[in-house]
């Protein structure tokens, strides 16, 4: 089934044809090696202009996901590994800032209760050195930090958030809801993970409450499509399990 490209889907056609061709590849449509559509079908099939499809194309090639040689044409890129389950392979963390923030208005409308003031957190996830995901955590307070001590940067967590910064929400969590959408890297995102601005990234957001249905963290993940997926297992007396 092919992909129609929107000209009032609020998303340059140009985008839209990247994104197409991306999850294309990414599907497996197209095998690594293979010769790809040439301009003018790409043309024809979309319905786009010679140049969005150059467009796409060239940046599929400054990713790595295409090989253009000259007077052969356009090869789908040989993948060395699998872009399923980066966990399950060789990654890392790296730590990138963690300070005090005022609550985001959407993190307070998500969670009720959570407090004006948070410790907000940011790492990036790799595979073998290539960054894969940017994830961004707040950490609710049990008190807004005291306006007459250190700057809210420089402060250490109060006791009651050590256990909560250096065990993992999901540990500590007695629930947890999580929302899965797509969106587009804006700047920052961008930056860190070595892609242009607006790739389609997959956003999954992780609320963890208490017993008590406090909330404990709001975790917000961007991942980078091509290099992650998510799997989601239900049986029948309702558990559910991700990875």
């Amino acid at each position: 089934m092919t992909t129609k490209i929107d000209p009032k889907g609020g998303v340059t056609r140009y985008l839209q044809l990247y994104a197409a061709l991306s999850q294309e590849l990414a599907d497996g449509n197209i095998d690594p090696g293979a010769l790809m559509p040439s301009e003018p079908s790409l043309v024809r099939k979309y319905r786009v202009s010679r140049t969005t499809v150059r467009r796409a194309l060239a940046r599929l090639e400054s990713e790595g996901k295409i090989v253009r040689r000259r007077g052969s044409g356009t090869f789908a890129a040989h993948r060395p590994e699998s872009p399923l389950h980066p966990e399950e392979r060789v990654s890392q963390v790296r730590q990138l800032d963690t300070h005090w923030v005022e609550t985001p208005a959407l993190v307070q409308k998500s969670m009720q209760g959570f407090g004006p003031s948070c410790l907000m957190s940011r790492s990036l996830r790799l595979i073998h050195g290539q960054p894969f995901a940017l994830a961004t955590s707040y950490v609710a307070a049990p008190e807004p930090p005291s306006s007459g001590k250190a700057p809210a940067s420089s402060r250490a967590p109060p006791k009651g958030m050590i256990n909560r910064t250096t065990q993992p929400a999901a540990e500590l969590a007695a629930s947890t809801e999580q929302i899965v959408t797509a969106v587009g890297a804006d700047a920052f995102t961008a930056s860190q993970l070595g892609i242009p601005a607006g790739t389609p990234l997959l956003q999954v957001r992780r609320l963890y409450y208490d017993a008590h249905h406090c909330p404990l963290e709001y975790e917000d993940v961007r991942y980078r499509a091509d290099l992650f997926e998510l799997r989601m297992v239900m049986t029948k007396d309702g558990q559910t399990s991700t990875g």
